[in-house]
């Protein structure tokens, strides 16, 4: 599976404000991304393990996608083809560079707060 989440640091020691259920920022400001906590969400719907794999399987899910806006919402994306995976790239960017002009530096802000508005990609 082709997965962004190789590059995304992962949450550990030195945490210091928690956010969204995979996003924190810790002592220096910096944040992060734990992609162990997210759920994986293909078409819509949350999906286990054991259904991507099915779903890989069946030539389906093999490229997802990690980012903040996601991680806030407690998901990472599966998609069937790169070029769908593309498409959300570039459907994302504006919103995302959006999110970094409001972002406060404040080790104390909510990392999560830029991305209230985002579009839900999941059922609840």
């Amino acid at each position: 599976m082709a997965s962004f989440a190789a590059v995304i640091a992962l949450a550990g020691a030195g945490t210091a404000v928690a956010a969204g259920k995979g996003v924190f920022r810790d002592e220096t400001g910096n944040v992060g991304i734990d992609a162990s906590v997210l759920s994986p969400v293909y078409e819509g719907h949350r999906r286990t393990i054991t259904d991507l794999e099915q779903l890989e399987i069946e030539g389906k899910a093999h490229y997802s996608v990690n980012n903040r806006e996601l991680a806030c919402q407690g998901i990472s994306l599966y998609f069937d083809t790169e070029a769908e995976r593309q498409a959300y790239l570039q459907e994302v960017e504006p919103r995302h560079q959006a999110a970094m002009q409001e972002e406060s530096a404040h080790p104390d802000e909510d990392p999560c707060k830029p991305y209230t508005h985002s579009p839900r990609f999941a059922e609840q």
